[in-house]
């Protein structure tokens, strides 16, 4: 109903003023573009190994059910 908490229109100018904060706060921190990254991972690798520097690599699968998940936890 028009009157109610939960109608559009009074979320709407509930929200208005959290949304245009939200959008000049966005604009002030923005991180600045991201460079494109041209190196393909085995020369990365390969640089990594000759440098003699320790490294590692990580996948990370996440369960697919929930026993799954207790059992990630659990360990």
């Amino acid at each position: 109903t028009a009157g109610s908490p939960w109608s559009s229109s009074h979320l709407a100018q509930r929200l208005e003023p959290s949304i245009s904060s939200l959008e000049s706060s966005k604009e002030s921190s923005r991180c600045s573009t991201p460079v494109l990254d041209t190196d393909r991972l085995r020369d990365k690798m390969k640089r990594q190994i000759e440098s003699g520097d320790r490294w590692f690599s990580l996948e990370f699968f996440p369960p697919r059910t929930a026993s799954g998940a207790v059992n990630l936890i659990s360990r």
